[in-house]
């Protein structure tokens, strides 16, 4: 998948990776059962002399995966739109640039409908909730399909 970073001096943060298998396997896979579960995750990794500084502080790191249904459309010519599949939620330490979030969910229970194909994205915010976020990001791009 394509990466996506954002910069505020003299930060960078680059989301990349954005990859699915199933269950605790490594091998990528993009077609999956109802009935398994499917894993998702994104590589997000701090760099420049600002986030040296920044990872002691135990920032909140906030990665929603979304899914957005693409053709087979209903009667009406409507797709069952952009839905969220669950939320990874992990802390900066110091030493540590680069994180790992991800989620593992069953399909039919995570609103995927047999034989539909999705895009599915991951949105980034650092910082603490009901607060301005620091950094956000998103990362697109990968296409899965249900049956």
């Amino acid at each position: 998948m394509n990466s996506c970073f954002a910069s505020i001096a003299p930060v960078v943060c680059t989301l990349s990776q954005l990859v699915s298998h199933r269950g605790r396997s490594d091998l990528p896979e993009t077609i999956f059962s109802q009935t398994e579960a499917l894993h998702l995750q994104v590589t997000i990794e701090f760099s420049r002399s600002g986030a040296i500084a920044l990872m002691p502080l135990g920032l909140p790191l906030q990665v929603e995966f979304l899914a957005e249904s693409l053709g087979n459309r209903d009667s009406a010519g409507a797709t069952a739109g952009r839905f969220l599949i669950g939320t990874s939620r992990l802390h900066t330490a110091a030493h540590q640039m680069i994180y790992t979030a991800a989620i593992e969910v069953q399909p039919q229970h995570a609103g995927f409908a047999a034989e539909q194909v999705y895009e599915v994205s991951a949105l980034l915010r650092v910082g603490a909730s009901h607060q301005p976020a620091w950094i956000v990001g998103t990362i697109g791009g990968l296409l899965t399909q249900t049956y």
